[in-house]
């Protein structure tokens, strides 16, 4: 019970789906991800049985449509570079077409990268990394999206994590962090307020599912040294 409390199980949404009892099954191992141990063999497990299809649904959408929206807000006009750290699918990507020169999707797991090269790997200025976001060095993006990936850290790794992020990005580069709602992610955004200023902020919310997203946005600033 306290393990659940702590996911915040008042999003129900997995429900909805059509095999609900082993949408249950991976929710409980989803929960060991974001309390235990983020582990890579349940990721490609999951991916490999299709169970994060839904993702690209139309209950997931509107938070990808403000994360672009977002981003459109803030790339160059002639198109910049965008790290997609845990992309999963890809899902993101149709979005950005036209506004990313270069769009790079990092995820930890194989089997979502083959998925998401299967769809779009062919396009121009597309390319997929298969590495833990800690371990990933190349730098110089004009924007980093990490979109429900944050809280499957420990918290004592929060602020480094973070820092990493601002030190991928160019000078003046863009930050988008997002959340769904459970308890270890508004401590999360509690910390975070003590690192950077949010220079914006909006909410997502699911009126159906009752599911809803905090995404908010930070600065790389322009002449501050930034140290990952």
């Amino acid at each position: 019970m306290a393990a659940a409390a702590f996911a915040d199980w008042s999003d129900l949404a997995f429900l909805h789906r059509d095999d609900p009892w082993s949408a249950l099954r991976h929710e409980l191992g989803e929960l060991r991800n974001l309390v235990a141990d983020n582990r890579r063999s349940a990721w490609d497990d999951s991916y490999a049985s299709g169970h994060w299809d839904f993702l690209d649904s139309t209950d997931q959408r509107p938070r990808r449509y403000a994360i672009a929206g977002l981003l459109a807000d803030r790339l160059p006009r002639e198109g910049g570079r965008v790290l997609d750290a845990g992309c999963g699918l890809a899902t993101l990507y149709p979005l950005l077409r036209g506004r990313a020169s270069e769009y790079v999707g990092l995820d930890l797991s194989e089997e979502a990268l083959k998925k998401a090269a299967a769809a779009y790997g062919a396009e121009p200025g597309v390319r997929f990394a298969h590495a833990a976001f800690e371990a990933f060095k190349d730098a110089g993006f004009d924007a980093l999206v990490l979109n429900e990936v944050l809280y499957y850290y420990p918290l004592s790794e929060i602020e480094k994590v973070f820092a990493h992020a601002l030190a991928r990005l160019a000078p003046g580069g863009t930050l988008v962090v997002s959340m769904n709602r459970n308890l270890k992610a508004k401590v999360i955004w509690r910390r975070l307020e003590g690192i950077a200023p949010v220079e914006q902020g909006i909410r997502v919310h699911n009126l159906r599912t009752g599911s809803y997203w905090t995404v908010k946005v930070y600065r790389r600033g322009k002449t501050a040294e930034v140290k990952a």
